[in-house]
């Protein structure tokens, strides 16, 4: 996840969005949080499709996540 953050941070998105997406297989709690993430660079870049799929994925796995529900309301 911190090699995620450095890449956001550096605004690489691509390969943030490739790392993030290596948690999808993984726990539902970081597959949670990943898919904010990706859902957010998604917002960001304007693809509000992919940016609501993810969001919706984030949401199916914490109903909760008080981020996925702001992207989802972004979208």
């Amino acid at each position: 996840m911190c090699k995620a953050l450095t890449y956001l941070k550096e605004r690489d998105f691509d390969n943030a969005i490739q790392v993030l997406k290596g948690f999808e297989l993984k726990d539902k709690k970081l597959r949670g949080r990943a898919a904010t993430n990706i859902s957010f660079i998604y917002l960001l870049e304007q693809d509000y499709k992919q940016a609501e799929y993810y969001a919706d994925m984030a949401i199916k796995d914490d109903r909760y996540n008080a981020l996925a529900l702001v992207n989802k309301g972004n979208c």
